[in-house]
């Protein structure tokens, strides 16, 4: 009889552990980015690009060059993600587990810049790779660097449950919730600890996203190996029951 035990299909990158983890470090780079290193947003692009615009319509090239190159950078995040995705997919680290290495990487040299540009440029590169790599939790679409969607989802879900009387799409609209108070949560810890901390403020998303790398390795072995005790005591239970 050939026996196969699948792993476990509950990810611990989809947890809310980790979405508190990285949503906090989203917030805090974002309120860095912005009061810390010159008024850039390193999360909403869309601002980025207003401002851009404006630079042309006003024949800015400093103002252009300011906004231009974090978006690039941004783009080039969303490219490198799914490029790790794609080819350490098979390795022993779980991917995500390389993204978040990466972004440690990125975030851990922002104090030590003195460019405002080249220190946003890393900061959009950091969050595009953490919005592109982490977009579920427990299955439904978030994002840990931005709110907006965030909103729409837990709005839809309050009217479907104030359409269907469905308690399912209340906890799921309750969901959304925690994840947007994640983020103020972020975006009052960055404005807090800047006063005292200035330029190494980011240093704190730092140590957020190892937390989140180390619980990966936690929780991916424990539900492993609780998913195999389960699959052998089933296994063991109809060989006897033969």
């Amino acid at each position: 009889m050939k026996v196969s035990i699948r792993t476990s299909q509950k990810q611990m990158s989809e947890s809310y552990w980790i979405a508190f983890l990285i949503t906090i470090s989203g917030g805090l780079q974002d309120v860095y980015s912005y009061f810390v290193r010159g008024h850039v947003f390193a999360n909403a692009q869309t601002g980025n690009i207003i401002f851009l615009a404006m630079g042309i319509a006003d024949r800015n090239l400093e103002q252009i060059i300011r906004y231009l190159i974090p978006l690039a950078f941004f783009m080039s995040g969303i490219l490198i993600a799914q490029l790790i995705r794609m080819r350490l997919h098979h390795k022993r680290l779980h991917w995500r587990q390389w993204i978040l290495l990466l972004e440690i990487l990125l975030l851990a040299v922002v104090p030590f810049i003195q460019s405002d540009l080249i220190a946003n440029s890393l900061i959009s590169m950091s969050c595009a790779i953490q919005v592109q790599s982490f977009r579920k939790i427990h299955g439904h679409p978030f994002a840990s660097t931005m709110c907006i969607g965030n909103m729409r989802n837990m709005m839809d879900n309050l009217a479907m449950f104030i359409h269907t009387k469905d308690q399912m799409y209340l906890k799921y609209s309750a969901g959304y919730l925690r994840i947007i108070f994640y983020f103020i949560l972020g975006c009052l810890l960055g404005g807090l600890l800047m006063i005292k901390m200035g330029i190494y403020t980011i240093m704190i998303s730092v140590l957020l996203l190892f937390a989140a790398f180390i619980m990966m390795f936690y929780h991916s072995e424990s539900e492993e190996l609780k998913e195999l005790e389960n699959e052998y005591s089933n296994f063991t239970k109809h060989f006897n029951e033969q």
